[in-house]
């Protein structure tokens, strides 16, 4: 595909041969495919564009600006046409369809919020037309790796001591493992039974060859539920969140189908490389995580980056 944009005088034509691109502006954990700096409005993962089945369509990945088409905000993934002007910050960004795209259908009414059983055995793809923005949703806490502190001892010492055993037992048990998936499933039903108030779970890599997110191992629900554009979030920002879906206002299709309410999301981060995610979620009560529970799971994360770190490493390139 090929894009143009213009921001203030300067205008510049990119060319890309993948199917898939991530805008915004450079980060250490997610660099951009598409860098829109110096726009200072731009979220450092602002949106993605990709290509599904002869259509081009568009994903405000939780930008604090939003993203614009033909002057509109866009709440949901969106089919694009030829004479669509999308707006990112202040950049005007236009794309030149490779195809002729006059015969294009019209995007579907229901979209499914995950993919459907049965699913591969190697992986899960988190498909751009299977996830709807999760907007509006409210992020209660977010911390980086480095602001992180050891949870305090709980009031409950039997709960505590269930923790710091989990932790003691991850990388003897991760040892025991031949392959990536199997470790991650340990990781998360592990996590699930450890963390009160968590329901689901579910752990997420990204490609190593593009941006494309898999799914690998999830509990709790006949399928993964999975936020995309949370996903981005915590791994573009390197930072773990507590958020919960706004109960007042327009919520996405995924959300409401998957009854998510409050969940917790960590990056998996080894080396200044952002792996993927490790999730939690629960579908009935709202504003229930607290900060030492999202310590909690970044340790797990972190514990989980530098055993899937080690495989791939085994595995070579």
């Amino acid at each position: 595909m090929q894009i143009t944009t213009r921001f203030n005088d300067s205008e510049q034509t990119v060319e890309f041969d993948q199917s898939e691109i991530i805008i915004g502006r450079p980060n250490p954990y997610i660099p951009p495919d598409l860098d829109l700096a110096p726009d200072i409005t731009v979220s450092r993962t602002h949106a993605r564009i990709f290509e599904r089945d002869g259509s081009f369509w568009i994903e405000d990945l939780a930008s604090k600006y939003g993203t614009l088409v033909n002057g509109v905000a866009q709440q949901v993934k969106r089919q694009l046409n030829p004479d669509d002007v999308i707006r990112i910050g202040e950049t005007d960004i236009k794309i030149q369809y490779p195809v002729d795209f006059s015969a294009a259908v019209e995007p579907p009414k229901t979209l499914p919020a995950v993919i459907p059983p049965p699913l591969p055995p190697e992986a899960a793809k988190i498909s751009p037309v299977d996830q709807q923005s999760p907007n509006p949703i409210r992020i209660d806490t977010s911390l980086k790796l480095e602001e992180a502190s050891l949870p305090r001892v709980a009031e409950n010492r039997g709960f505590t001591r269930e923790r710091l055993g989990m932790l003691l037992e991850l990388p003897m048990q991760f040892a025991t493992k031949q392959d990536v998936r199997s470790l991650l499933q340990h990781t998360v039903d592990k996590m699930v039974d450890s963390m009160h108030g968590a329901d689901r779970g579910a752990a997420v890599l990204r490609n190593r060859d593009n941006n494309q997110l898999e799914v690998k191992a999830w509990t709790g629900s006949d399928q993964p539920a999975v936020s995309s554009s949370l996903s981005f979030k915590a791994m573009s920002e390197g930072q773990a969140l507590i958020w919960r879906r706004v109960v007042d206002g327009i919520t996405s299709e995924s959300m409401q189908r998957l009854e998510i309410k409050t969940g917790m999301y960590s990056p998996m981060i080894w080396q200044d490389r952002a792996l993927g995610v490790l999730c939690v979620d629960n579908p009935r009560r709202d504003s229930l995580f607290t900060e030492d529970d999202l310590k909690f799971l970044m340790a797990v994360a972190n514990y989980a980056a530098m055993a899937v770190a080690n495989f791939r490493f085994s595995e070579g390139p």
